[in-house]
C-alpha cells in the first residue's frame, strides 16, 4: 500500500485529505512539524503534501531539506496553499504546487502518478 504524508496545520484540511485517501492508502497527517525528518524518515512516505504557511514553519523550506537530502531527495512533494505560491516552486525543489481550494481530481490525479 502506498504512503501518503501529510503537513497541514489546519485540522479541516487534513480531515479532507484523510476522507479523499484513506483506504486506498496509508495515510499520515501532521500538523506540527516537529521532528519533521524524523517522521519522513520513519514513515518512508511515497508521496508528501504540505502547507505553505504552517504556522513559523515554511512548508517550502522542509522542502528544500528533503530536497537536499540524498535518501528523501526521489520523493514527491507538493505545495498546498491558498496564496499565490506557484511561482516559488523551483526555488525550493518541490515538484508541484495545487492552490486551495483543490479539487479531489486534482489531488487524486497527483497521487495516481506515484508508481
Amino acid at each position: 500500500m502506498k504512503k501518503i504524508l501529510i503537513f497541514e496545520d489546519d485540522k479541516s484540511n487534513l480531515d479532507v485529505l484523510f476522507l479523499i485517501l484513506e483506504g486506498e492508502y496509508q495515510v499520515l497527517g501532521l500538523s506540527a512539524v516537529n521532528n519533521f525528518l524524523e517522521s519522513v524518515s520513519v514513515f518512508k512516505p511515497d508521496l508528501i503534501f504540505c502547507d505553505v504557511e504552517l504556522g513559523r514553519n515554511d512548508g517550502r523550506d522542509l522542502c528544500k531539506q528533503l530536497k537536499q537530502n540524498i535518501f528523501t531527495r526521489n520523493i514527491p512533494f507538493y505545495l498546498l496553499s491558498a496564496s499565490n505560491y506557484e511561482k516559488f516552486i523551483p526555488d525550493c525543489g518541490a515538484d508541484g504546487f495545487i492552490a486551495k481550494p483543490y479539487e479531489v481530481s486534482d489531488i487524486l490525479a497527483i497521487v495516481n502518478t506515484i508508481s
